[in-house]
């Protein structure tokens, strides 16, 4: 298996038409596509697919050999974002489907074209074990991106726009990966953005502090916590204006689970996020490291490490094997 650098560049040049509620960008890339530019400097004969030519984007970093180092891109035309921008449409995607076994680096990229540099957008991981024939082994459902967020690019980022697919295996000897032809669009951000990042703290016995990262400008949160793997709506529900949140009617050692959705201007609410699953402390911690010293005929003393706040004990003593109560 040998080391490459494969950059898998996808710029699209994409005619943009406003239509009811449909997607102002909305591009498939359509390998073979001889808009598309392959590049780079890479061993040819591990070059399995080539999306200007064929469907789908290929390399056999084994067939490169160990000693050699690669880089390949296959870049595709210009995309001017100002029409998707213009309409509120600031949140890009992209779909497509791939199969990836053990390499250093694959990823999809950006173009920042006010400092004509390449972005990362997002790092693909390995999905496959497959050591031959990677396009066959596609299988499945497209994947879906992240969403890269367009709202405060310049007129020159907008109209300078490209992407690219970007590999890399320097300092790896992989296998090998193809991807299948994608398609790029713009969506709308939702007008009241999920929370995330949800998480408790300053738990106790019987109380915690829920707490997660607002995204939008909600300034009230509601909340349904209950015993960990209640269906939603048959828990506890309440509004707040507070993050975090405190419940303080909590049990000792349970398990619960909370979700969380935010309530921007009335009537919209986000969806709901969760569930984040925690769990309370117990009351009264068991007492540790029972031992007995200064052991006369008729005399010990018996010593323990308390693992809590607890100032008096109980203790029952008789001799071995006898039935405690």
């Amino acid at each position: 298996m040998k080391k490459i650098t494969t950059l898998i560049s996808a710029l699209v040049l994409t005619a943009f038409g406003w239509q009811t509620n449909a997607q102002v960008l909305n591009q498939a890339a359509t390998w073979p596509n001889a808009g598309w530019t392959l590049s780079g400097n890479y061993t040819p004969g591990a070059l399995l697919s080539d999306p200007t030519l064929t469907t789908n984007f290929s390399f056999d970093d084994d067939a490169a050999g160990s000693p050699s180092t690669d880089t390949i891109m296959a870049e595709s035309p210009i995309i001017d974002l100002a029409a998707a921008h213009s309409a509120g449409e600031t949140l890009l995607n992209v779909s497509y489907n791939y199969n990836y076994n053990l390499g250093d680096q694959l990823r999809l990229e950006y173009f920042d074209a006010d400092g004509g540099v390449w972005a990362t957008w997002e790092g693909i991981l390995d999905n496959s074990n497959s050591t031959s024939s990677y396009c066959a082994a596609i299988a499945g459902s497209d994947i879906v991106s992240a969403d890269l967020d367009i709202l405060n690019f310049t007129a020159t980022q907008l109209s300078g726009f490209k992407y690219r697919f970007f590999y890399e295996s320097s300092s790896t000897w992989g296998w090998g990966w193809c991807i299948s032809s994608p398609t790029i669009t713009s969506v709308a951000p939702p007008a009241c953005p999920l929370p995330d990042g949800l998480t408790a703290s300053a738990i106790t016995a019987t109380s915690a502090d829920l707490v997660w990262t607002e995204n939008g400008s909600a300034t009230s949160w509601e909340i349904e916590w209950g015993i960990v793997g209640f269906g939603q709506g048959t828990g506890t529900a309440l509004v707040t204006g507070t993050n975090p949140h405190n419940l303080s009617t909590l049990s000792p050692a349970t398990n619960y689970d909370y979700y969380v959705r935010a309530i921007c201007t009335a009537p919209d609410s986000s969806a709901w996020v969760g569930p984040y699953t925690f769990t309370t402390t117990v009351s009264c911690f068991a007492p540790t490291s029972l031992t007995a010293s200064n052991i006369t005929l008729s005399s010990a003393d018996l010593a323990w490490t308390e693992g809590g706040s607890a100032t008096s004990w109980e203790v029952e003593w008789d001799t071995t094997g006898f039935t405690l109560g």
